[in-house]
């Protein structure tokens, strides 16, 4: 079941990590964001040991059906190459359960494009000061995978 302390913790990492960009990481925003992560019909989130997994805006998008990758991880389970691994099992096989054409994943974290690189995502563009973190522009990575 969805707890408080799920909600809170969950709160926290959006925070902490940037999952957003300083004009969206207000209590508000944070707020709609777990709305339409874990509540919205359109979103499907997968709970792990280590965090959710959420395949979210599912639906038809230029002619094909897509969905956008929010994952979030929370920072006391570590990742290892067996959680890259398990994440690329468990979105291949959503994306073929959905019947998705392509998954869509936005960035601010260098890291974590490469770690999806190892997912199978391409980088479709970089947009070099996309993202704000504390004040300071970085670049915000689209990346795109074909299902």
């Amino acid at each position: 079941s969805f707890t408080e302390g799920k909600i809170d913790s969950i709160r926290t990492e959006l925070s902490r990590f940037p999952y957003m960009s300083d004009k969206n990481r207000t209590d508000e925003k944070i707020d709609d964001t777990i709305v339409d992560l874990f509540f919205s019909r359109t979103s499907m989130a997968l709970e792990y040991g280590g965090g959710y997994i959420i395949f979210r805006r599912i639906g038809a998008r230029d002619g094909r059906k897509t969905a956008d990758l929010f994952w979030i991880h929370f920072p006391d389970c570590p990742f290892t190459h067996n959680m890259v691994r398990f994440g690329r099992d468990v979105i291949d096989k959503a994306g073929v359960i959905l019947d998705l054409e392509c998954i869509t994943m936005k960035t601010a974290a260098p890291g974590v494009a490469r770690m999806a690189a190892r997912l199978g995502f391409e980088i479709k563009s970089i947009d070099p000061h996309g993202f704000e973190w504390y004040g300071r522009k970085v670049p915000l990575f689209h990346l795109s995978k074909e299902v």
